[in-house]
């Protein structure tokens, strides 16, 4: 059953037992030597294991086999465009390989792992950084951003308090904060967080503003959530987090039509943000327009058909 040892090596790769995954993304090809993606599993293992010349063997097999593979096209530029920085990675792991408690050097090779996209190394490296005393605002910053990638939203709200205490001066983790805290509900709390920030010297106060104008919305302090939006697109247009956000305030006040074109701007800025189009379908529900509403959902699931938002407006609107 190939699909067993793919997903058997995906989960292997994950927790960094790479020499298992290789093993298993061998035998997917040994299984269906004809199939592209057995070739682009094994080409993003061997991606994770710094290893680019076998990287990009696989990713061509994978091409060869299906010219259409557009994961494995992807990959493929990018290792390509980066093997100076595999060269310098694999440096950096040997080194670390003889000096396994140097917490500096630890720290750097994570940073490095995250410019390249291995988010799961990065936090491994960035934590035994941390392990080993190497403790700085700027490692927990870089740890909570690793984690964002990770979708862990705990431990990384975790580590921009950390970086926070250990210099309260940066702002960037305050924007990081406030956004996860607005994502957890905590909207009070983002709020505090923003107007923190705002008091700071800082280069994007328009993110800030929106970041503000969604907390305050959680609130429900709907006229300080338009101004915060509003100063937002007056630093920054067509900046489609504070259209939407807009559109969400004309909304909760009853403003259909108001809210419909602050929800189409915001579509024709970012026609992928999932708030837009969750509200946009709300909006077509509220006007009985169920085949407009059914459109949009599908559509946008089709291309991100990961997104749980995404998949319970479908459900939603087949109940």
């Amino acid at each position: 059953m190939p699909e067993s040892w793919f997903n058997r090596a995906l989960a292997h790769a994950r927790l960094g037992n790479y020499d298992d995954a290789l093993g298993d993304a061998n035998e997917v090809i040994r299984l269906g030597p004809l199939n592209p993606d057995g070739y682009y599993l094994r080409g993003r293992i061997n991606e994770l294991l710094l290893d680019d010349v076998a990287a990009i063997s696989d990713f061509e097999r994978a091409i060869k086999l299906y010219p259409d593979h557009a994961g494995a096209a992807s990959h493929l530029r990018q290792v390509i465009e980066r093997r100076w920085m595999y060269e310098e990675l694999r440096e950096s792991r040997d080194r670390l390989t003889s000096e396994p408690d140097n917490g500096w050097l630890s720290f750097q090779y994570g940073k490095k792992l995250a410019e390249v996209g291995h988010q799961d190394d990065a936090v491994r490296a960035l934590e035994r950084a941390r392990a080993s005393g190497f403790v700085t605002p700027e490692l927990w910053r870089e740890l909570g951003e690793a984690y964002v990638t990770q979708n862990a939203s705990v431990q990384a709200m975790t580590a921009f308090r950390q970086s926070i205490r250990g210099n309260p001066t940066e702002v960037i983790p305050y924007a990081h904060l406030g956004q996860l805290l607005n994502e957890a509900g905590h909207f009070r709390d983002a709020a505090d967080v923003f107007n923190q920030a705002l008091g700071m010297p800082h280069e994007d106060e328009a993110s800030l503003r929106s970041g503000l104008g969604a907390a305050y919305g959680g609130i429900g302090r709907l006229d300080d959530a338009q101004e915060a939006f509003e100063r937002a697109l007056e630093l920054r247009a067509h900046m489609a987090e504070a259209e939407v956000g807009l559109a969400q305030v004309a909304w909760r006040r009853g403003n259909v039509d108001d809210a419909w074109s602050w929800c189409r701007r915001a579509l024709d800025d970012d026609p992928k943000l999932v708030s837009a189009i969750v509200l946009s379908v709300n909006i077509a529900v509220e006007q009985d327009n169920l085949l407009t509403a059914a459109e949009t959902a599908i559509q946008a699931f089709k291309s991100n058909s990961t997104n749980p938002q995404l998949g319970y407006v479908l459900w939603a609107l087949y109940s």
